[in-house]
């Protein structure tokens, strides 16, 4: 999956860490590969690799780090859900 500069990305956080978004300002390349630098809003920057970024998420912590999309979508669903089960 190719991912943009510019790209808002959410880190879902875990024990330790504390849930946040960044954004990618810098695509690395590199003798291992390529990496994507996140500058986060609340913590520091976080390199990882673009597999590391999924495009579905189901409200976990698996995988870390999503994209915008695929949280606003999962985040729709939930509001969804919220709604019916009050009517």
């Amino acid at each position: 999956m190719k991912h943009e500069i510019g790209a808002r990305i959410y880190y879902t956080g875990d024990m330790a860490n504390v849930s946040d978004w960044g954004t990618i300002r810098e695509i690395i390349g590199g003798r291992f590969g390529e990496q994507v630098r996140l500058v986060m809003d609340n913590g520091p920057d976080k390199t990882i690799p673009p597999s590391g970024i999924g495009n579905k998420y189901n409200g976990t912590c698996s995988p870390r780090f999503v994209t915008e999309d695929a949280y606003n979508a999962w985040h729709r669903e939930q509001m969804a859900n919220y709604q019916s089960a009050l009517a």
